[in-house]
């Protein structure tokens, strides 16, 4: 049986590549230039995989890839230039099933495409499932997160950002990325101001909840830390695969 994968953004020469060497492997591909087309394909036709040609898209990447999941019709694949690992960490978060840093050739993102090509359905938002480091206890209903014994409730954004946080965890963010991340996970304002006054809300949320163990600490040009008192050496960031 023929298979179908739409690809999103299709405007560069390695996507148009991609198009043809996907008909030679009997997989038929079906471009657009956004996600609202391919959603409407969606409810027309059953589509096997996605590829979503981020470089193609810009800024409003992220927002296509979150449009595409929540649809939860067929696995992702995100193709695009990779900045830094952040980048990559995002992606997946935001439920991508898969990324491909460019350079990559059509018959390697083909590979990986039909690979993923009837296996289980990805679930509706991978952030959506609990993550523990330490005494960090991220609920799967991304509002809660538990500190010890001590729970505090979160707006979806806030829960968010102390997420990838706590994917980072001991190592830096910078502005830019928080930044950037803040603005997919919902917030269209975000920028430095926006971040700052984020984490001044996670910060007060932690403090009037009594937990001093966990800190949100400032990196002086560069961005936040997530800092976590008496780590227990066998500690097993339960999210850190993601990054991997």
């Amino acid at each position: 049986m023929e298979r179908l994968c739409v690809i999103v953004g299709a405007s560069d020469e390695c996507l148009e590549s991609l198009r043809e060497t996907l008909k030679s492997h009997e997989v038929r591909a079906v471009a657009v230039a956004d996600p609202r087309a391919a959603i409407r394909l969606f409810g027309q036709v059953q589509v096997d995989a996605v590829v979503l040609n981020a470089d193609a898209l810009g800024p409003a990447a992220f927002e296509a890839l979150r449009a595409l999941v929540e649809q939860r019709c067929a696995p992702v694949v995100v193709v695009a230039t990779a900045r830094d690992e952040i980048d990559q960490i995002l992606a997946l978060e935001m439920g991508a099933t898969d990324f491909i840093a460019k350079p990559a050739s059509a018959r390697f993102i083909v590979a990986k495409v039909k690979r993923l090509m009837g296996g289980n359905p990805v679930p509706l938002n991978p952030l959506a499932t609990s993550a523990k480091l330490g005494p960090v206890h991220m609920s799967g209903d991304l509002t809660t997160v538990t500190v010890d014994r001590t729970t505090v409730r979160l707006t979806r954004v806030e829960f968010a950002m102390l997420r990838l946080l706590l994917v980072r965890h001991g190592h830096a963010v910078s502005r830019e990325t928080t930044a950037r991340f803040i603005g997919a996970a919902g917030n269209g304002g975000a920028g430095g101001r926006s971040t700052d006054a984020l984490v001044s809300r996670i910060r007060l949320r932690l403090r009037l909840a009594g937990i001093d163990n966990v800190r949100i600490e400032s990196v002086r040009g560069t961005g936040y830390c997530l800092v976590i008192d008496e780590m227990p050496e066998n500690a097993v960031n339960e999210v850190s695969a993601l990054a991997a």
